[in-house]
């Protein structure tokens, strides 16, 4: 019985299927994909076709190709390079990338979502305002305006200008002021730079905050102060005019993993418009920017690696185009928590005929880590930060280090330029994934033909995919750490080869946070 029998579909254009008059798909072999976890789950396609590689062949990278058994999607992606082949066989060798690597992987952003960074850089002081030398400013956990003991004409003013990168406005601006005019006329005030309108002003002594969402939004914005007469201030502190607490937003609600991948989503064409399967964490992620251009992929695994409030793991990823509330050829970005181990989607024994090779179970002891230490930059104080379960005891596990001993990070996670509420919850999600041994299948476990699903039904083992669950039925149940799971591995990766009918599956506790701090050679 053969329960894979798979055909290739190449689309020329959203939906609509490329013309193929000469059959070439149906002859295609040595057909071999792979598909991953997290981030994915499409990895790489490559077939070959016997023919004449010097003809016409009717299809061009760029196309979208799925390969499909019966109704379900096993991989989809994009052609991205046809080999001509001329040696022992005569043909065409198509390669194809999953839309996760063609597509977040290769496109990048400059987006500051929300960013409280008050350094000369980001605020610079404008030289060619009229009170521009007639002021001095400070940037010590603020931003200061103090006139000098000289004379100013009404209307003289310095002022700041923030400034978002080509193409992003600045949406919203939350702050507090503090103006002190003593018998004088000042006025502090933030100015729309696409209006000239003041978005708020201030004429008299006093304190407050502000939260301000633009009516027509900007790229550019300018605190200012101004004199309102002609005066001569003593030059000794008594005025002056001053902001703290800046968060300069580029959208207009609370930043959250969800808000990031949808304006991802909405950033990009060619995803599909369907947000159903973009779930809420709901950690607030402020301040939460890029440093430059950094890839969309790298932004949507650095937003969801803070977890959730139950410092629960979570992952972006990219589901089939069929799947789409509306389907259009184009695939559907998710953003879910980690699957949870007390269930399972495929089942093995180690005397099932279709399991080849060998298993070994390595139960990770040096993984263990229990107390944890993280480094977050505060630009609000402007300095690094190091945070340890002395300064907050939930940074550490009594339980695991009763069990263990006391097994610290070897370095600082870091978290870049975030809150310390946040850089907390991403060490708290480190220490809830790490505070029992990890184990995994250091060799990946084949299948052939088959796998079983919960129920003892056959699924195929062309249709086997990574985020998925596998359950090892008759080998030791406590290694989880999880009651009621059994030996249950998340999928990381399968390599299905169609010609030998086998699929290999690697397992574990897919290690996203790993990957994404040893990436992070940037403070954002």
């Amino acid at each position: 019985m053969n329960d894979n029998q798979l055909v290739l579909t190449v689309y020329s254009s959203g939906t609509t299927t490329a013309r193929d008059p000469a059959l070439f798909l149906r002859r295609a072999e040595q057909l071999r994909f792979s598909t991953i976890y997290p981030g994915g789950a499409f990895g790489t396609l490559e077939c070959f076709i016997a023919c004449d590689p010097a003809g016409v062949f009717p299809f061009s990278a760029g196309q979208r190709i799925v390969a499909r058994n019966s109704l379900a999607v096993c991989w989809e992606g994009m052609i991205v390079s046809l080999q001509r082949i001329i040696g022992a066989r005569l043909g065409v060798k198509i390669v194809g990338v999953g839309y996760w690597g063609q597509l977040l992987e290769r496109k990048s952003w400059e987006k500051r979502w929300a960013d409280n960074r008050l350094d000369e850089e980001t605020w610079p002081y404008t030289a060619g305002a009229s009170g521009a030398a007639k002021c001095t400013t400070d940037r010590s956990n603020r931003m200061r305006f103090t006139p000098k003991g000289v004379a100013w004409a009404t209307n003289n003013f310095a002022s700041q200008i923030y400034t978002m990168p080509t193409g992003e406005t600045v949406k919203r601006v939350t702050l507090s002021y503090d103006l002190q005019e003593a018998a004088q006329a000042w006025k502090l005030a933030l100015n729309n730079l696409a209006t000239f309108a003041d978005i708020w002003a201030v004429t008299a002594s006093g304190t407050g905050t502000r939260d301000d969402t633009l009516g027509t939004p900007a790229q550019a914005v300018e605190i200012y102060f101004q004199a309102a007469a002609n005066q001569t201030p003593v030059e000794d502190g008594t005025y002056y005019g001053q902001i703290s607490g800046v968060m300069v937003y580029s959208e207009t609600g609370t930043i959250t993993a969800q808000s990031v991948a949808k304006n991802i989503r909405a950033k990009l064409a060619e995803l599909n418009s369907d947000e159903t399967r973009i779930g809420a964490p709901g950690v607030t992620l402020e301040p939460f920017m890029t440093n430059g251009r950094e890839s969309m992929a790298s932004i949507l695994m650095r937003a969801a690696s803070y977890g959730d409030g139950s410092y629960n793991s979570w992952a972006p990823y990219l589901v089939e185009s069929d799947l789409a509330t509306t389907p259009d050829g184009k695939p559907v970005l998710a953003l879910t928590q980690y699957p949870a181990l007390t269930s399972y989607d495929y089942a093995v024994r180690l005397d099932d005929p279709n399991l080849t090779g060998e298993l070994t179970v390595v139960y990770d002891l040096e993984s263990v880590r229990n107390w944890i230490t993280v480094s977050y930059r505060d630009e609000l104080n402007n300095r690094d930060v190091i945070l340890t379960p002395d300064d907050d005891a939930n940074l550490k596990d009594a339980t695991s280090i009763t069990a263990y001993g006391q097994r610290e990070t070897p370095q600082p996670l870091d978290a870049g330029t975030t809150s310390a509420a946040s850089a907390k919850n991403l060490a708290r999600r480190y220490l809830a994934a790490y505070k029992t041994p990890r184990f995994y299948v250091s060799v990946p476990i084949t299948v052939k033909g088959y796998i079983r699903g919960p129920k003892g039904k056959r699924v195929p083992a062309s249709q086997i995919r990574a985020g998925m669950r596998i359950k090892i039925e008759n080998y030791l149940t406590d290694l989880a750490s999880v009651s009621g799971a059994g030996l249950t591995f998340i999928i990381t990766q399968t390599e299905y080869d169609d010609d030998a009918q086998t699929c290999s599956i690697s397992t574990g506790v897919p290690d996203d946070l790993a990957v994404f701090l040893a990436q992070l050679s940037f403070r954002t």
